[in-house]
């Protein structure tokens, strides 16, 4: 009997470690605070303004119209807002998103079984001519750093959330920008700023007055 007693004060302390490694590894260094989830962000944005700026920022390069658009994190955040919920995806707005350096960062809480847990992603930023193509560099779940097989996995999670005019492939993330009279010719963060430099078709400035940042967020 003493020896039945033993092995299952054995077993308990074993379980019981083991409970507490894992909740040790789910624990993110840096956790998520409610303040900062993107639902609690304005989607009170002024699209005009923003066009009205890039109109105003055109010049001639090469022979080609050329406008830049400049999103510090504050606005970045008020548009993604705008973004997600307009299309009603209520799933990625809690998570927190932040222009950081040269980088994405964002901080998306997950449930595993007892624990509550997040996934921090580090994401760089490059494009296609009609394209936003989000590069995910790194990601963590709790402390454990992610292999490239587990980040594509986070991902497809991501998929199901049905975000319209985006796309994953691997770690990419690709977000259509439907706007028939300009196209992306660069798209870089740095310096906690989002940069991006459009070409726009002569015949269509007419028509662009509320195409070029509207269409960023549809």
């Amino acid at each position: 009997m003493k020896k039945i007693i033993k092995i299952l004060i054995g077993l308990t302390v074993l379980f019981a470690l083991l409970m507490l490694t894992i909740t040790y590894f789910l624990k993110p260094s840096d956790r998520l605070k409610n303040d900062d989830r993107l639902w609690n962000v304005s989607d009170n944005v002024d699209i005009d303004s923003y066009n009205r700026e890039v109109l105003g920022n055109i010049s001639l390069d090469k022979g080609k119209l050329v406008s830049e658009i400049k999103i510090d994190d504050y606005n970045f955040k008020k548009l993604l807002k705008y973004a997600l919920a307009h299309n009603g995806n209520a799933e990625m707005q809690e998570a927190s998103y932040t222009l950081k350096g040269k980088r994405i960062l964002i901080k998306y809480p997950l449930k595993l079984g007892l624990w509550n847990t997040q996934v921090d992603i580090g994401a760089s930023l490059s494009n296609t001519s009609k394209e936003l193509v989000f590069i995910v560099e790194e990601a963590k779940l709790g402390k454990i750093s992610l292999s490239k097989n587990m980040i594509n996995k986070v991902l497809d999670r991501l998929k199901k959330t049905g975000y319209g005019n985006m796309k994953i492939e691997g770690n990419r993330i690709y977000v259509q920008v439907n706007a028939p009279n300009i196209s992306i010719r660069k798209a870089s963060i740095d310096k906690d700023m989002m940069k991006l430099q459009v070409l726009v078709k002569a015949q269509g400035i007419i028509n662009i007055e509320r195409e070029i940042i509207e269409t960023l967020v549809q």
